[in-house]
């Protein structure tokens, strides 16, 4: 028999995320945080982002 794992609570789940772009750090500041360019790119077609703030 298999033990079932342990459910984690909310707070100790963690995601981390690398990715290197080559561009201009202030390019990628820009498309990161100003919603209208964050819309642009954040999700692949057929998606779209319909709020961004």
């Amino acid at each position: 028999m298999t033990t079932a794992p342990t459910p984690s609570s909310p707070e100790t789940l963690e995601l981390g995320i690398t990715r290197f772009i080559d561009a201009a750090p202030e390019k990628l500041f820009r498309a990161w945080t100003e919603p209208e360019l964050m819309k642009q790119w954040f999700c692949p077609p057929p998606w779209k982002v319909v709020h961004a703030e």
